[in-house]
Order: structure tokens, then sequence, then C-alpha cells
């Protein structure tokens, strides 16, 4: 899947893991601090672990975004494999001001989405979707639809 961060704040990146396999550019809840260990070093307070979404109030949401891309400025983008379930990765705390862009696959009926929908955690998934009225967290507007390495992309401003 890809995904390109197009303005992100460094700030907000963080390292997470889920119990589960998780896609490139997808969204998830954070649960908590996780108790990981990597080669024998204790990461207990540096890793959070996450889960699928809810739309829940107050919670914290992020997007997985592997972070070979800040080590060199030509790979801000990139076609990267399914991340292994309890694999330390890197991802970004949603904030008001970034914008991503996103491969179609991680919106939910992604073919009603158009310019200038609102979208939402979709509970029980790592997806964002359409809001539809009645949603405690609208995350993102999305700002345009457009083919991004030969795939149906969104580009999301978070709100």
């Amino acid at each position: 899947m890809y995904i390109e961060l197009l303005n992100v704040d460094d700030k907000m990146a963080r390292s997470f893991v889920c119990a589960e396999p998780v896609e490139n550019g997808s969204f998830a809840k954070i649960k908590g601090l996780a108790k990981q260990t990597k080669a024998g070093v204790d990461l207990s307070g540096e890793v959070y672990e996450v889960e699928q979404l809810t739309d829940d109030a107050g919670e914290l949401f992020v997007v997985i975004a592997p972070d070979y891309h800040r080590y060199d400025e030509r790979l801000l983008s990139g076609d990267v494999p399914q991340i292994k379930a309890k694999e330390v990765v890197r991802g970004y705390l949603l904030h008001k001001g970034a914008v991503i862009r996103v491969q179609a696959d991680n919106i939910d009926e992604v073919e009603s989405v158009n310019v200038g929908d609102k979208l939402f955690p979709k509970a029980a998934s790592y997806k964002l979707a359409k809001t539809a009225g009645e949603e405690k967290n609208i995350l993102g507007k999305v700002i345009a639809k457009e083919k991004y390495c030969g795939k149906d992309s969104l580009v999301i401003a978070f709100i």
C-alpha cells in the first residue's frame, strides 16, 4: 500500500505495535503503552499499542507510516508490504493540519467518497469512512482524489 506524507509534524512520529497485521497507510486507535522488547532491550514506555478503530469520543488516532522516508527524502512514499503482527512500526499521531495521501483501499466504500467529504474512524476496522452526520469524531476532509503511482488515492487534510 502507498502513503505519502505531504505535511506532517515530525514531532508527532511515534513507534507502534499491533497484535494483528496492518497495512501501510491504515488508521488505528491507541490502546496504551505496550510492554515491548526488541533484541533483549526493554522498549516499554517508548512503543504504543494500537488496535482497531472506534468512534468513541476522546480517543487518540494514528496513521501507520513506516519510517524509511525519515532517512532518505527521495523515499517520501512507496509501496510497503503488510506490516506483520507485533512488529514495531513508525506512525504519526493524527493532528490538525496534517496532510497525507493514502491509497484508496484504506478508506471504506471509497467509491462513494468525494472531494469535500469528511471522514471518521470506522469502528472495528483500520479504515476511515465518509461521515453520515452522527459520528463523534470527524478526523479529516478529502481535498483530492487522484491517481498516485498508478493507484487510486485520496489526499486528506486532518481537521
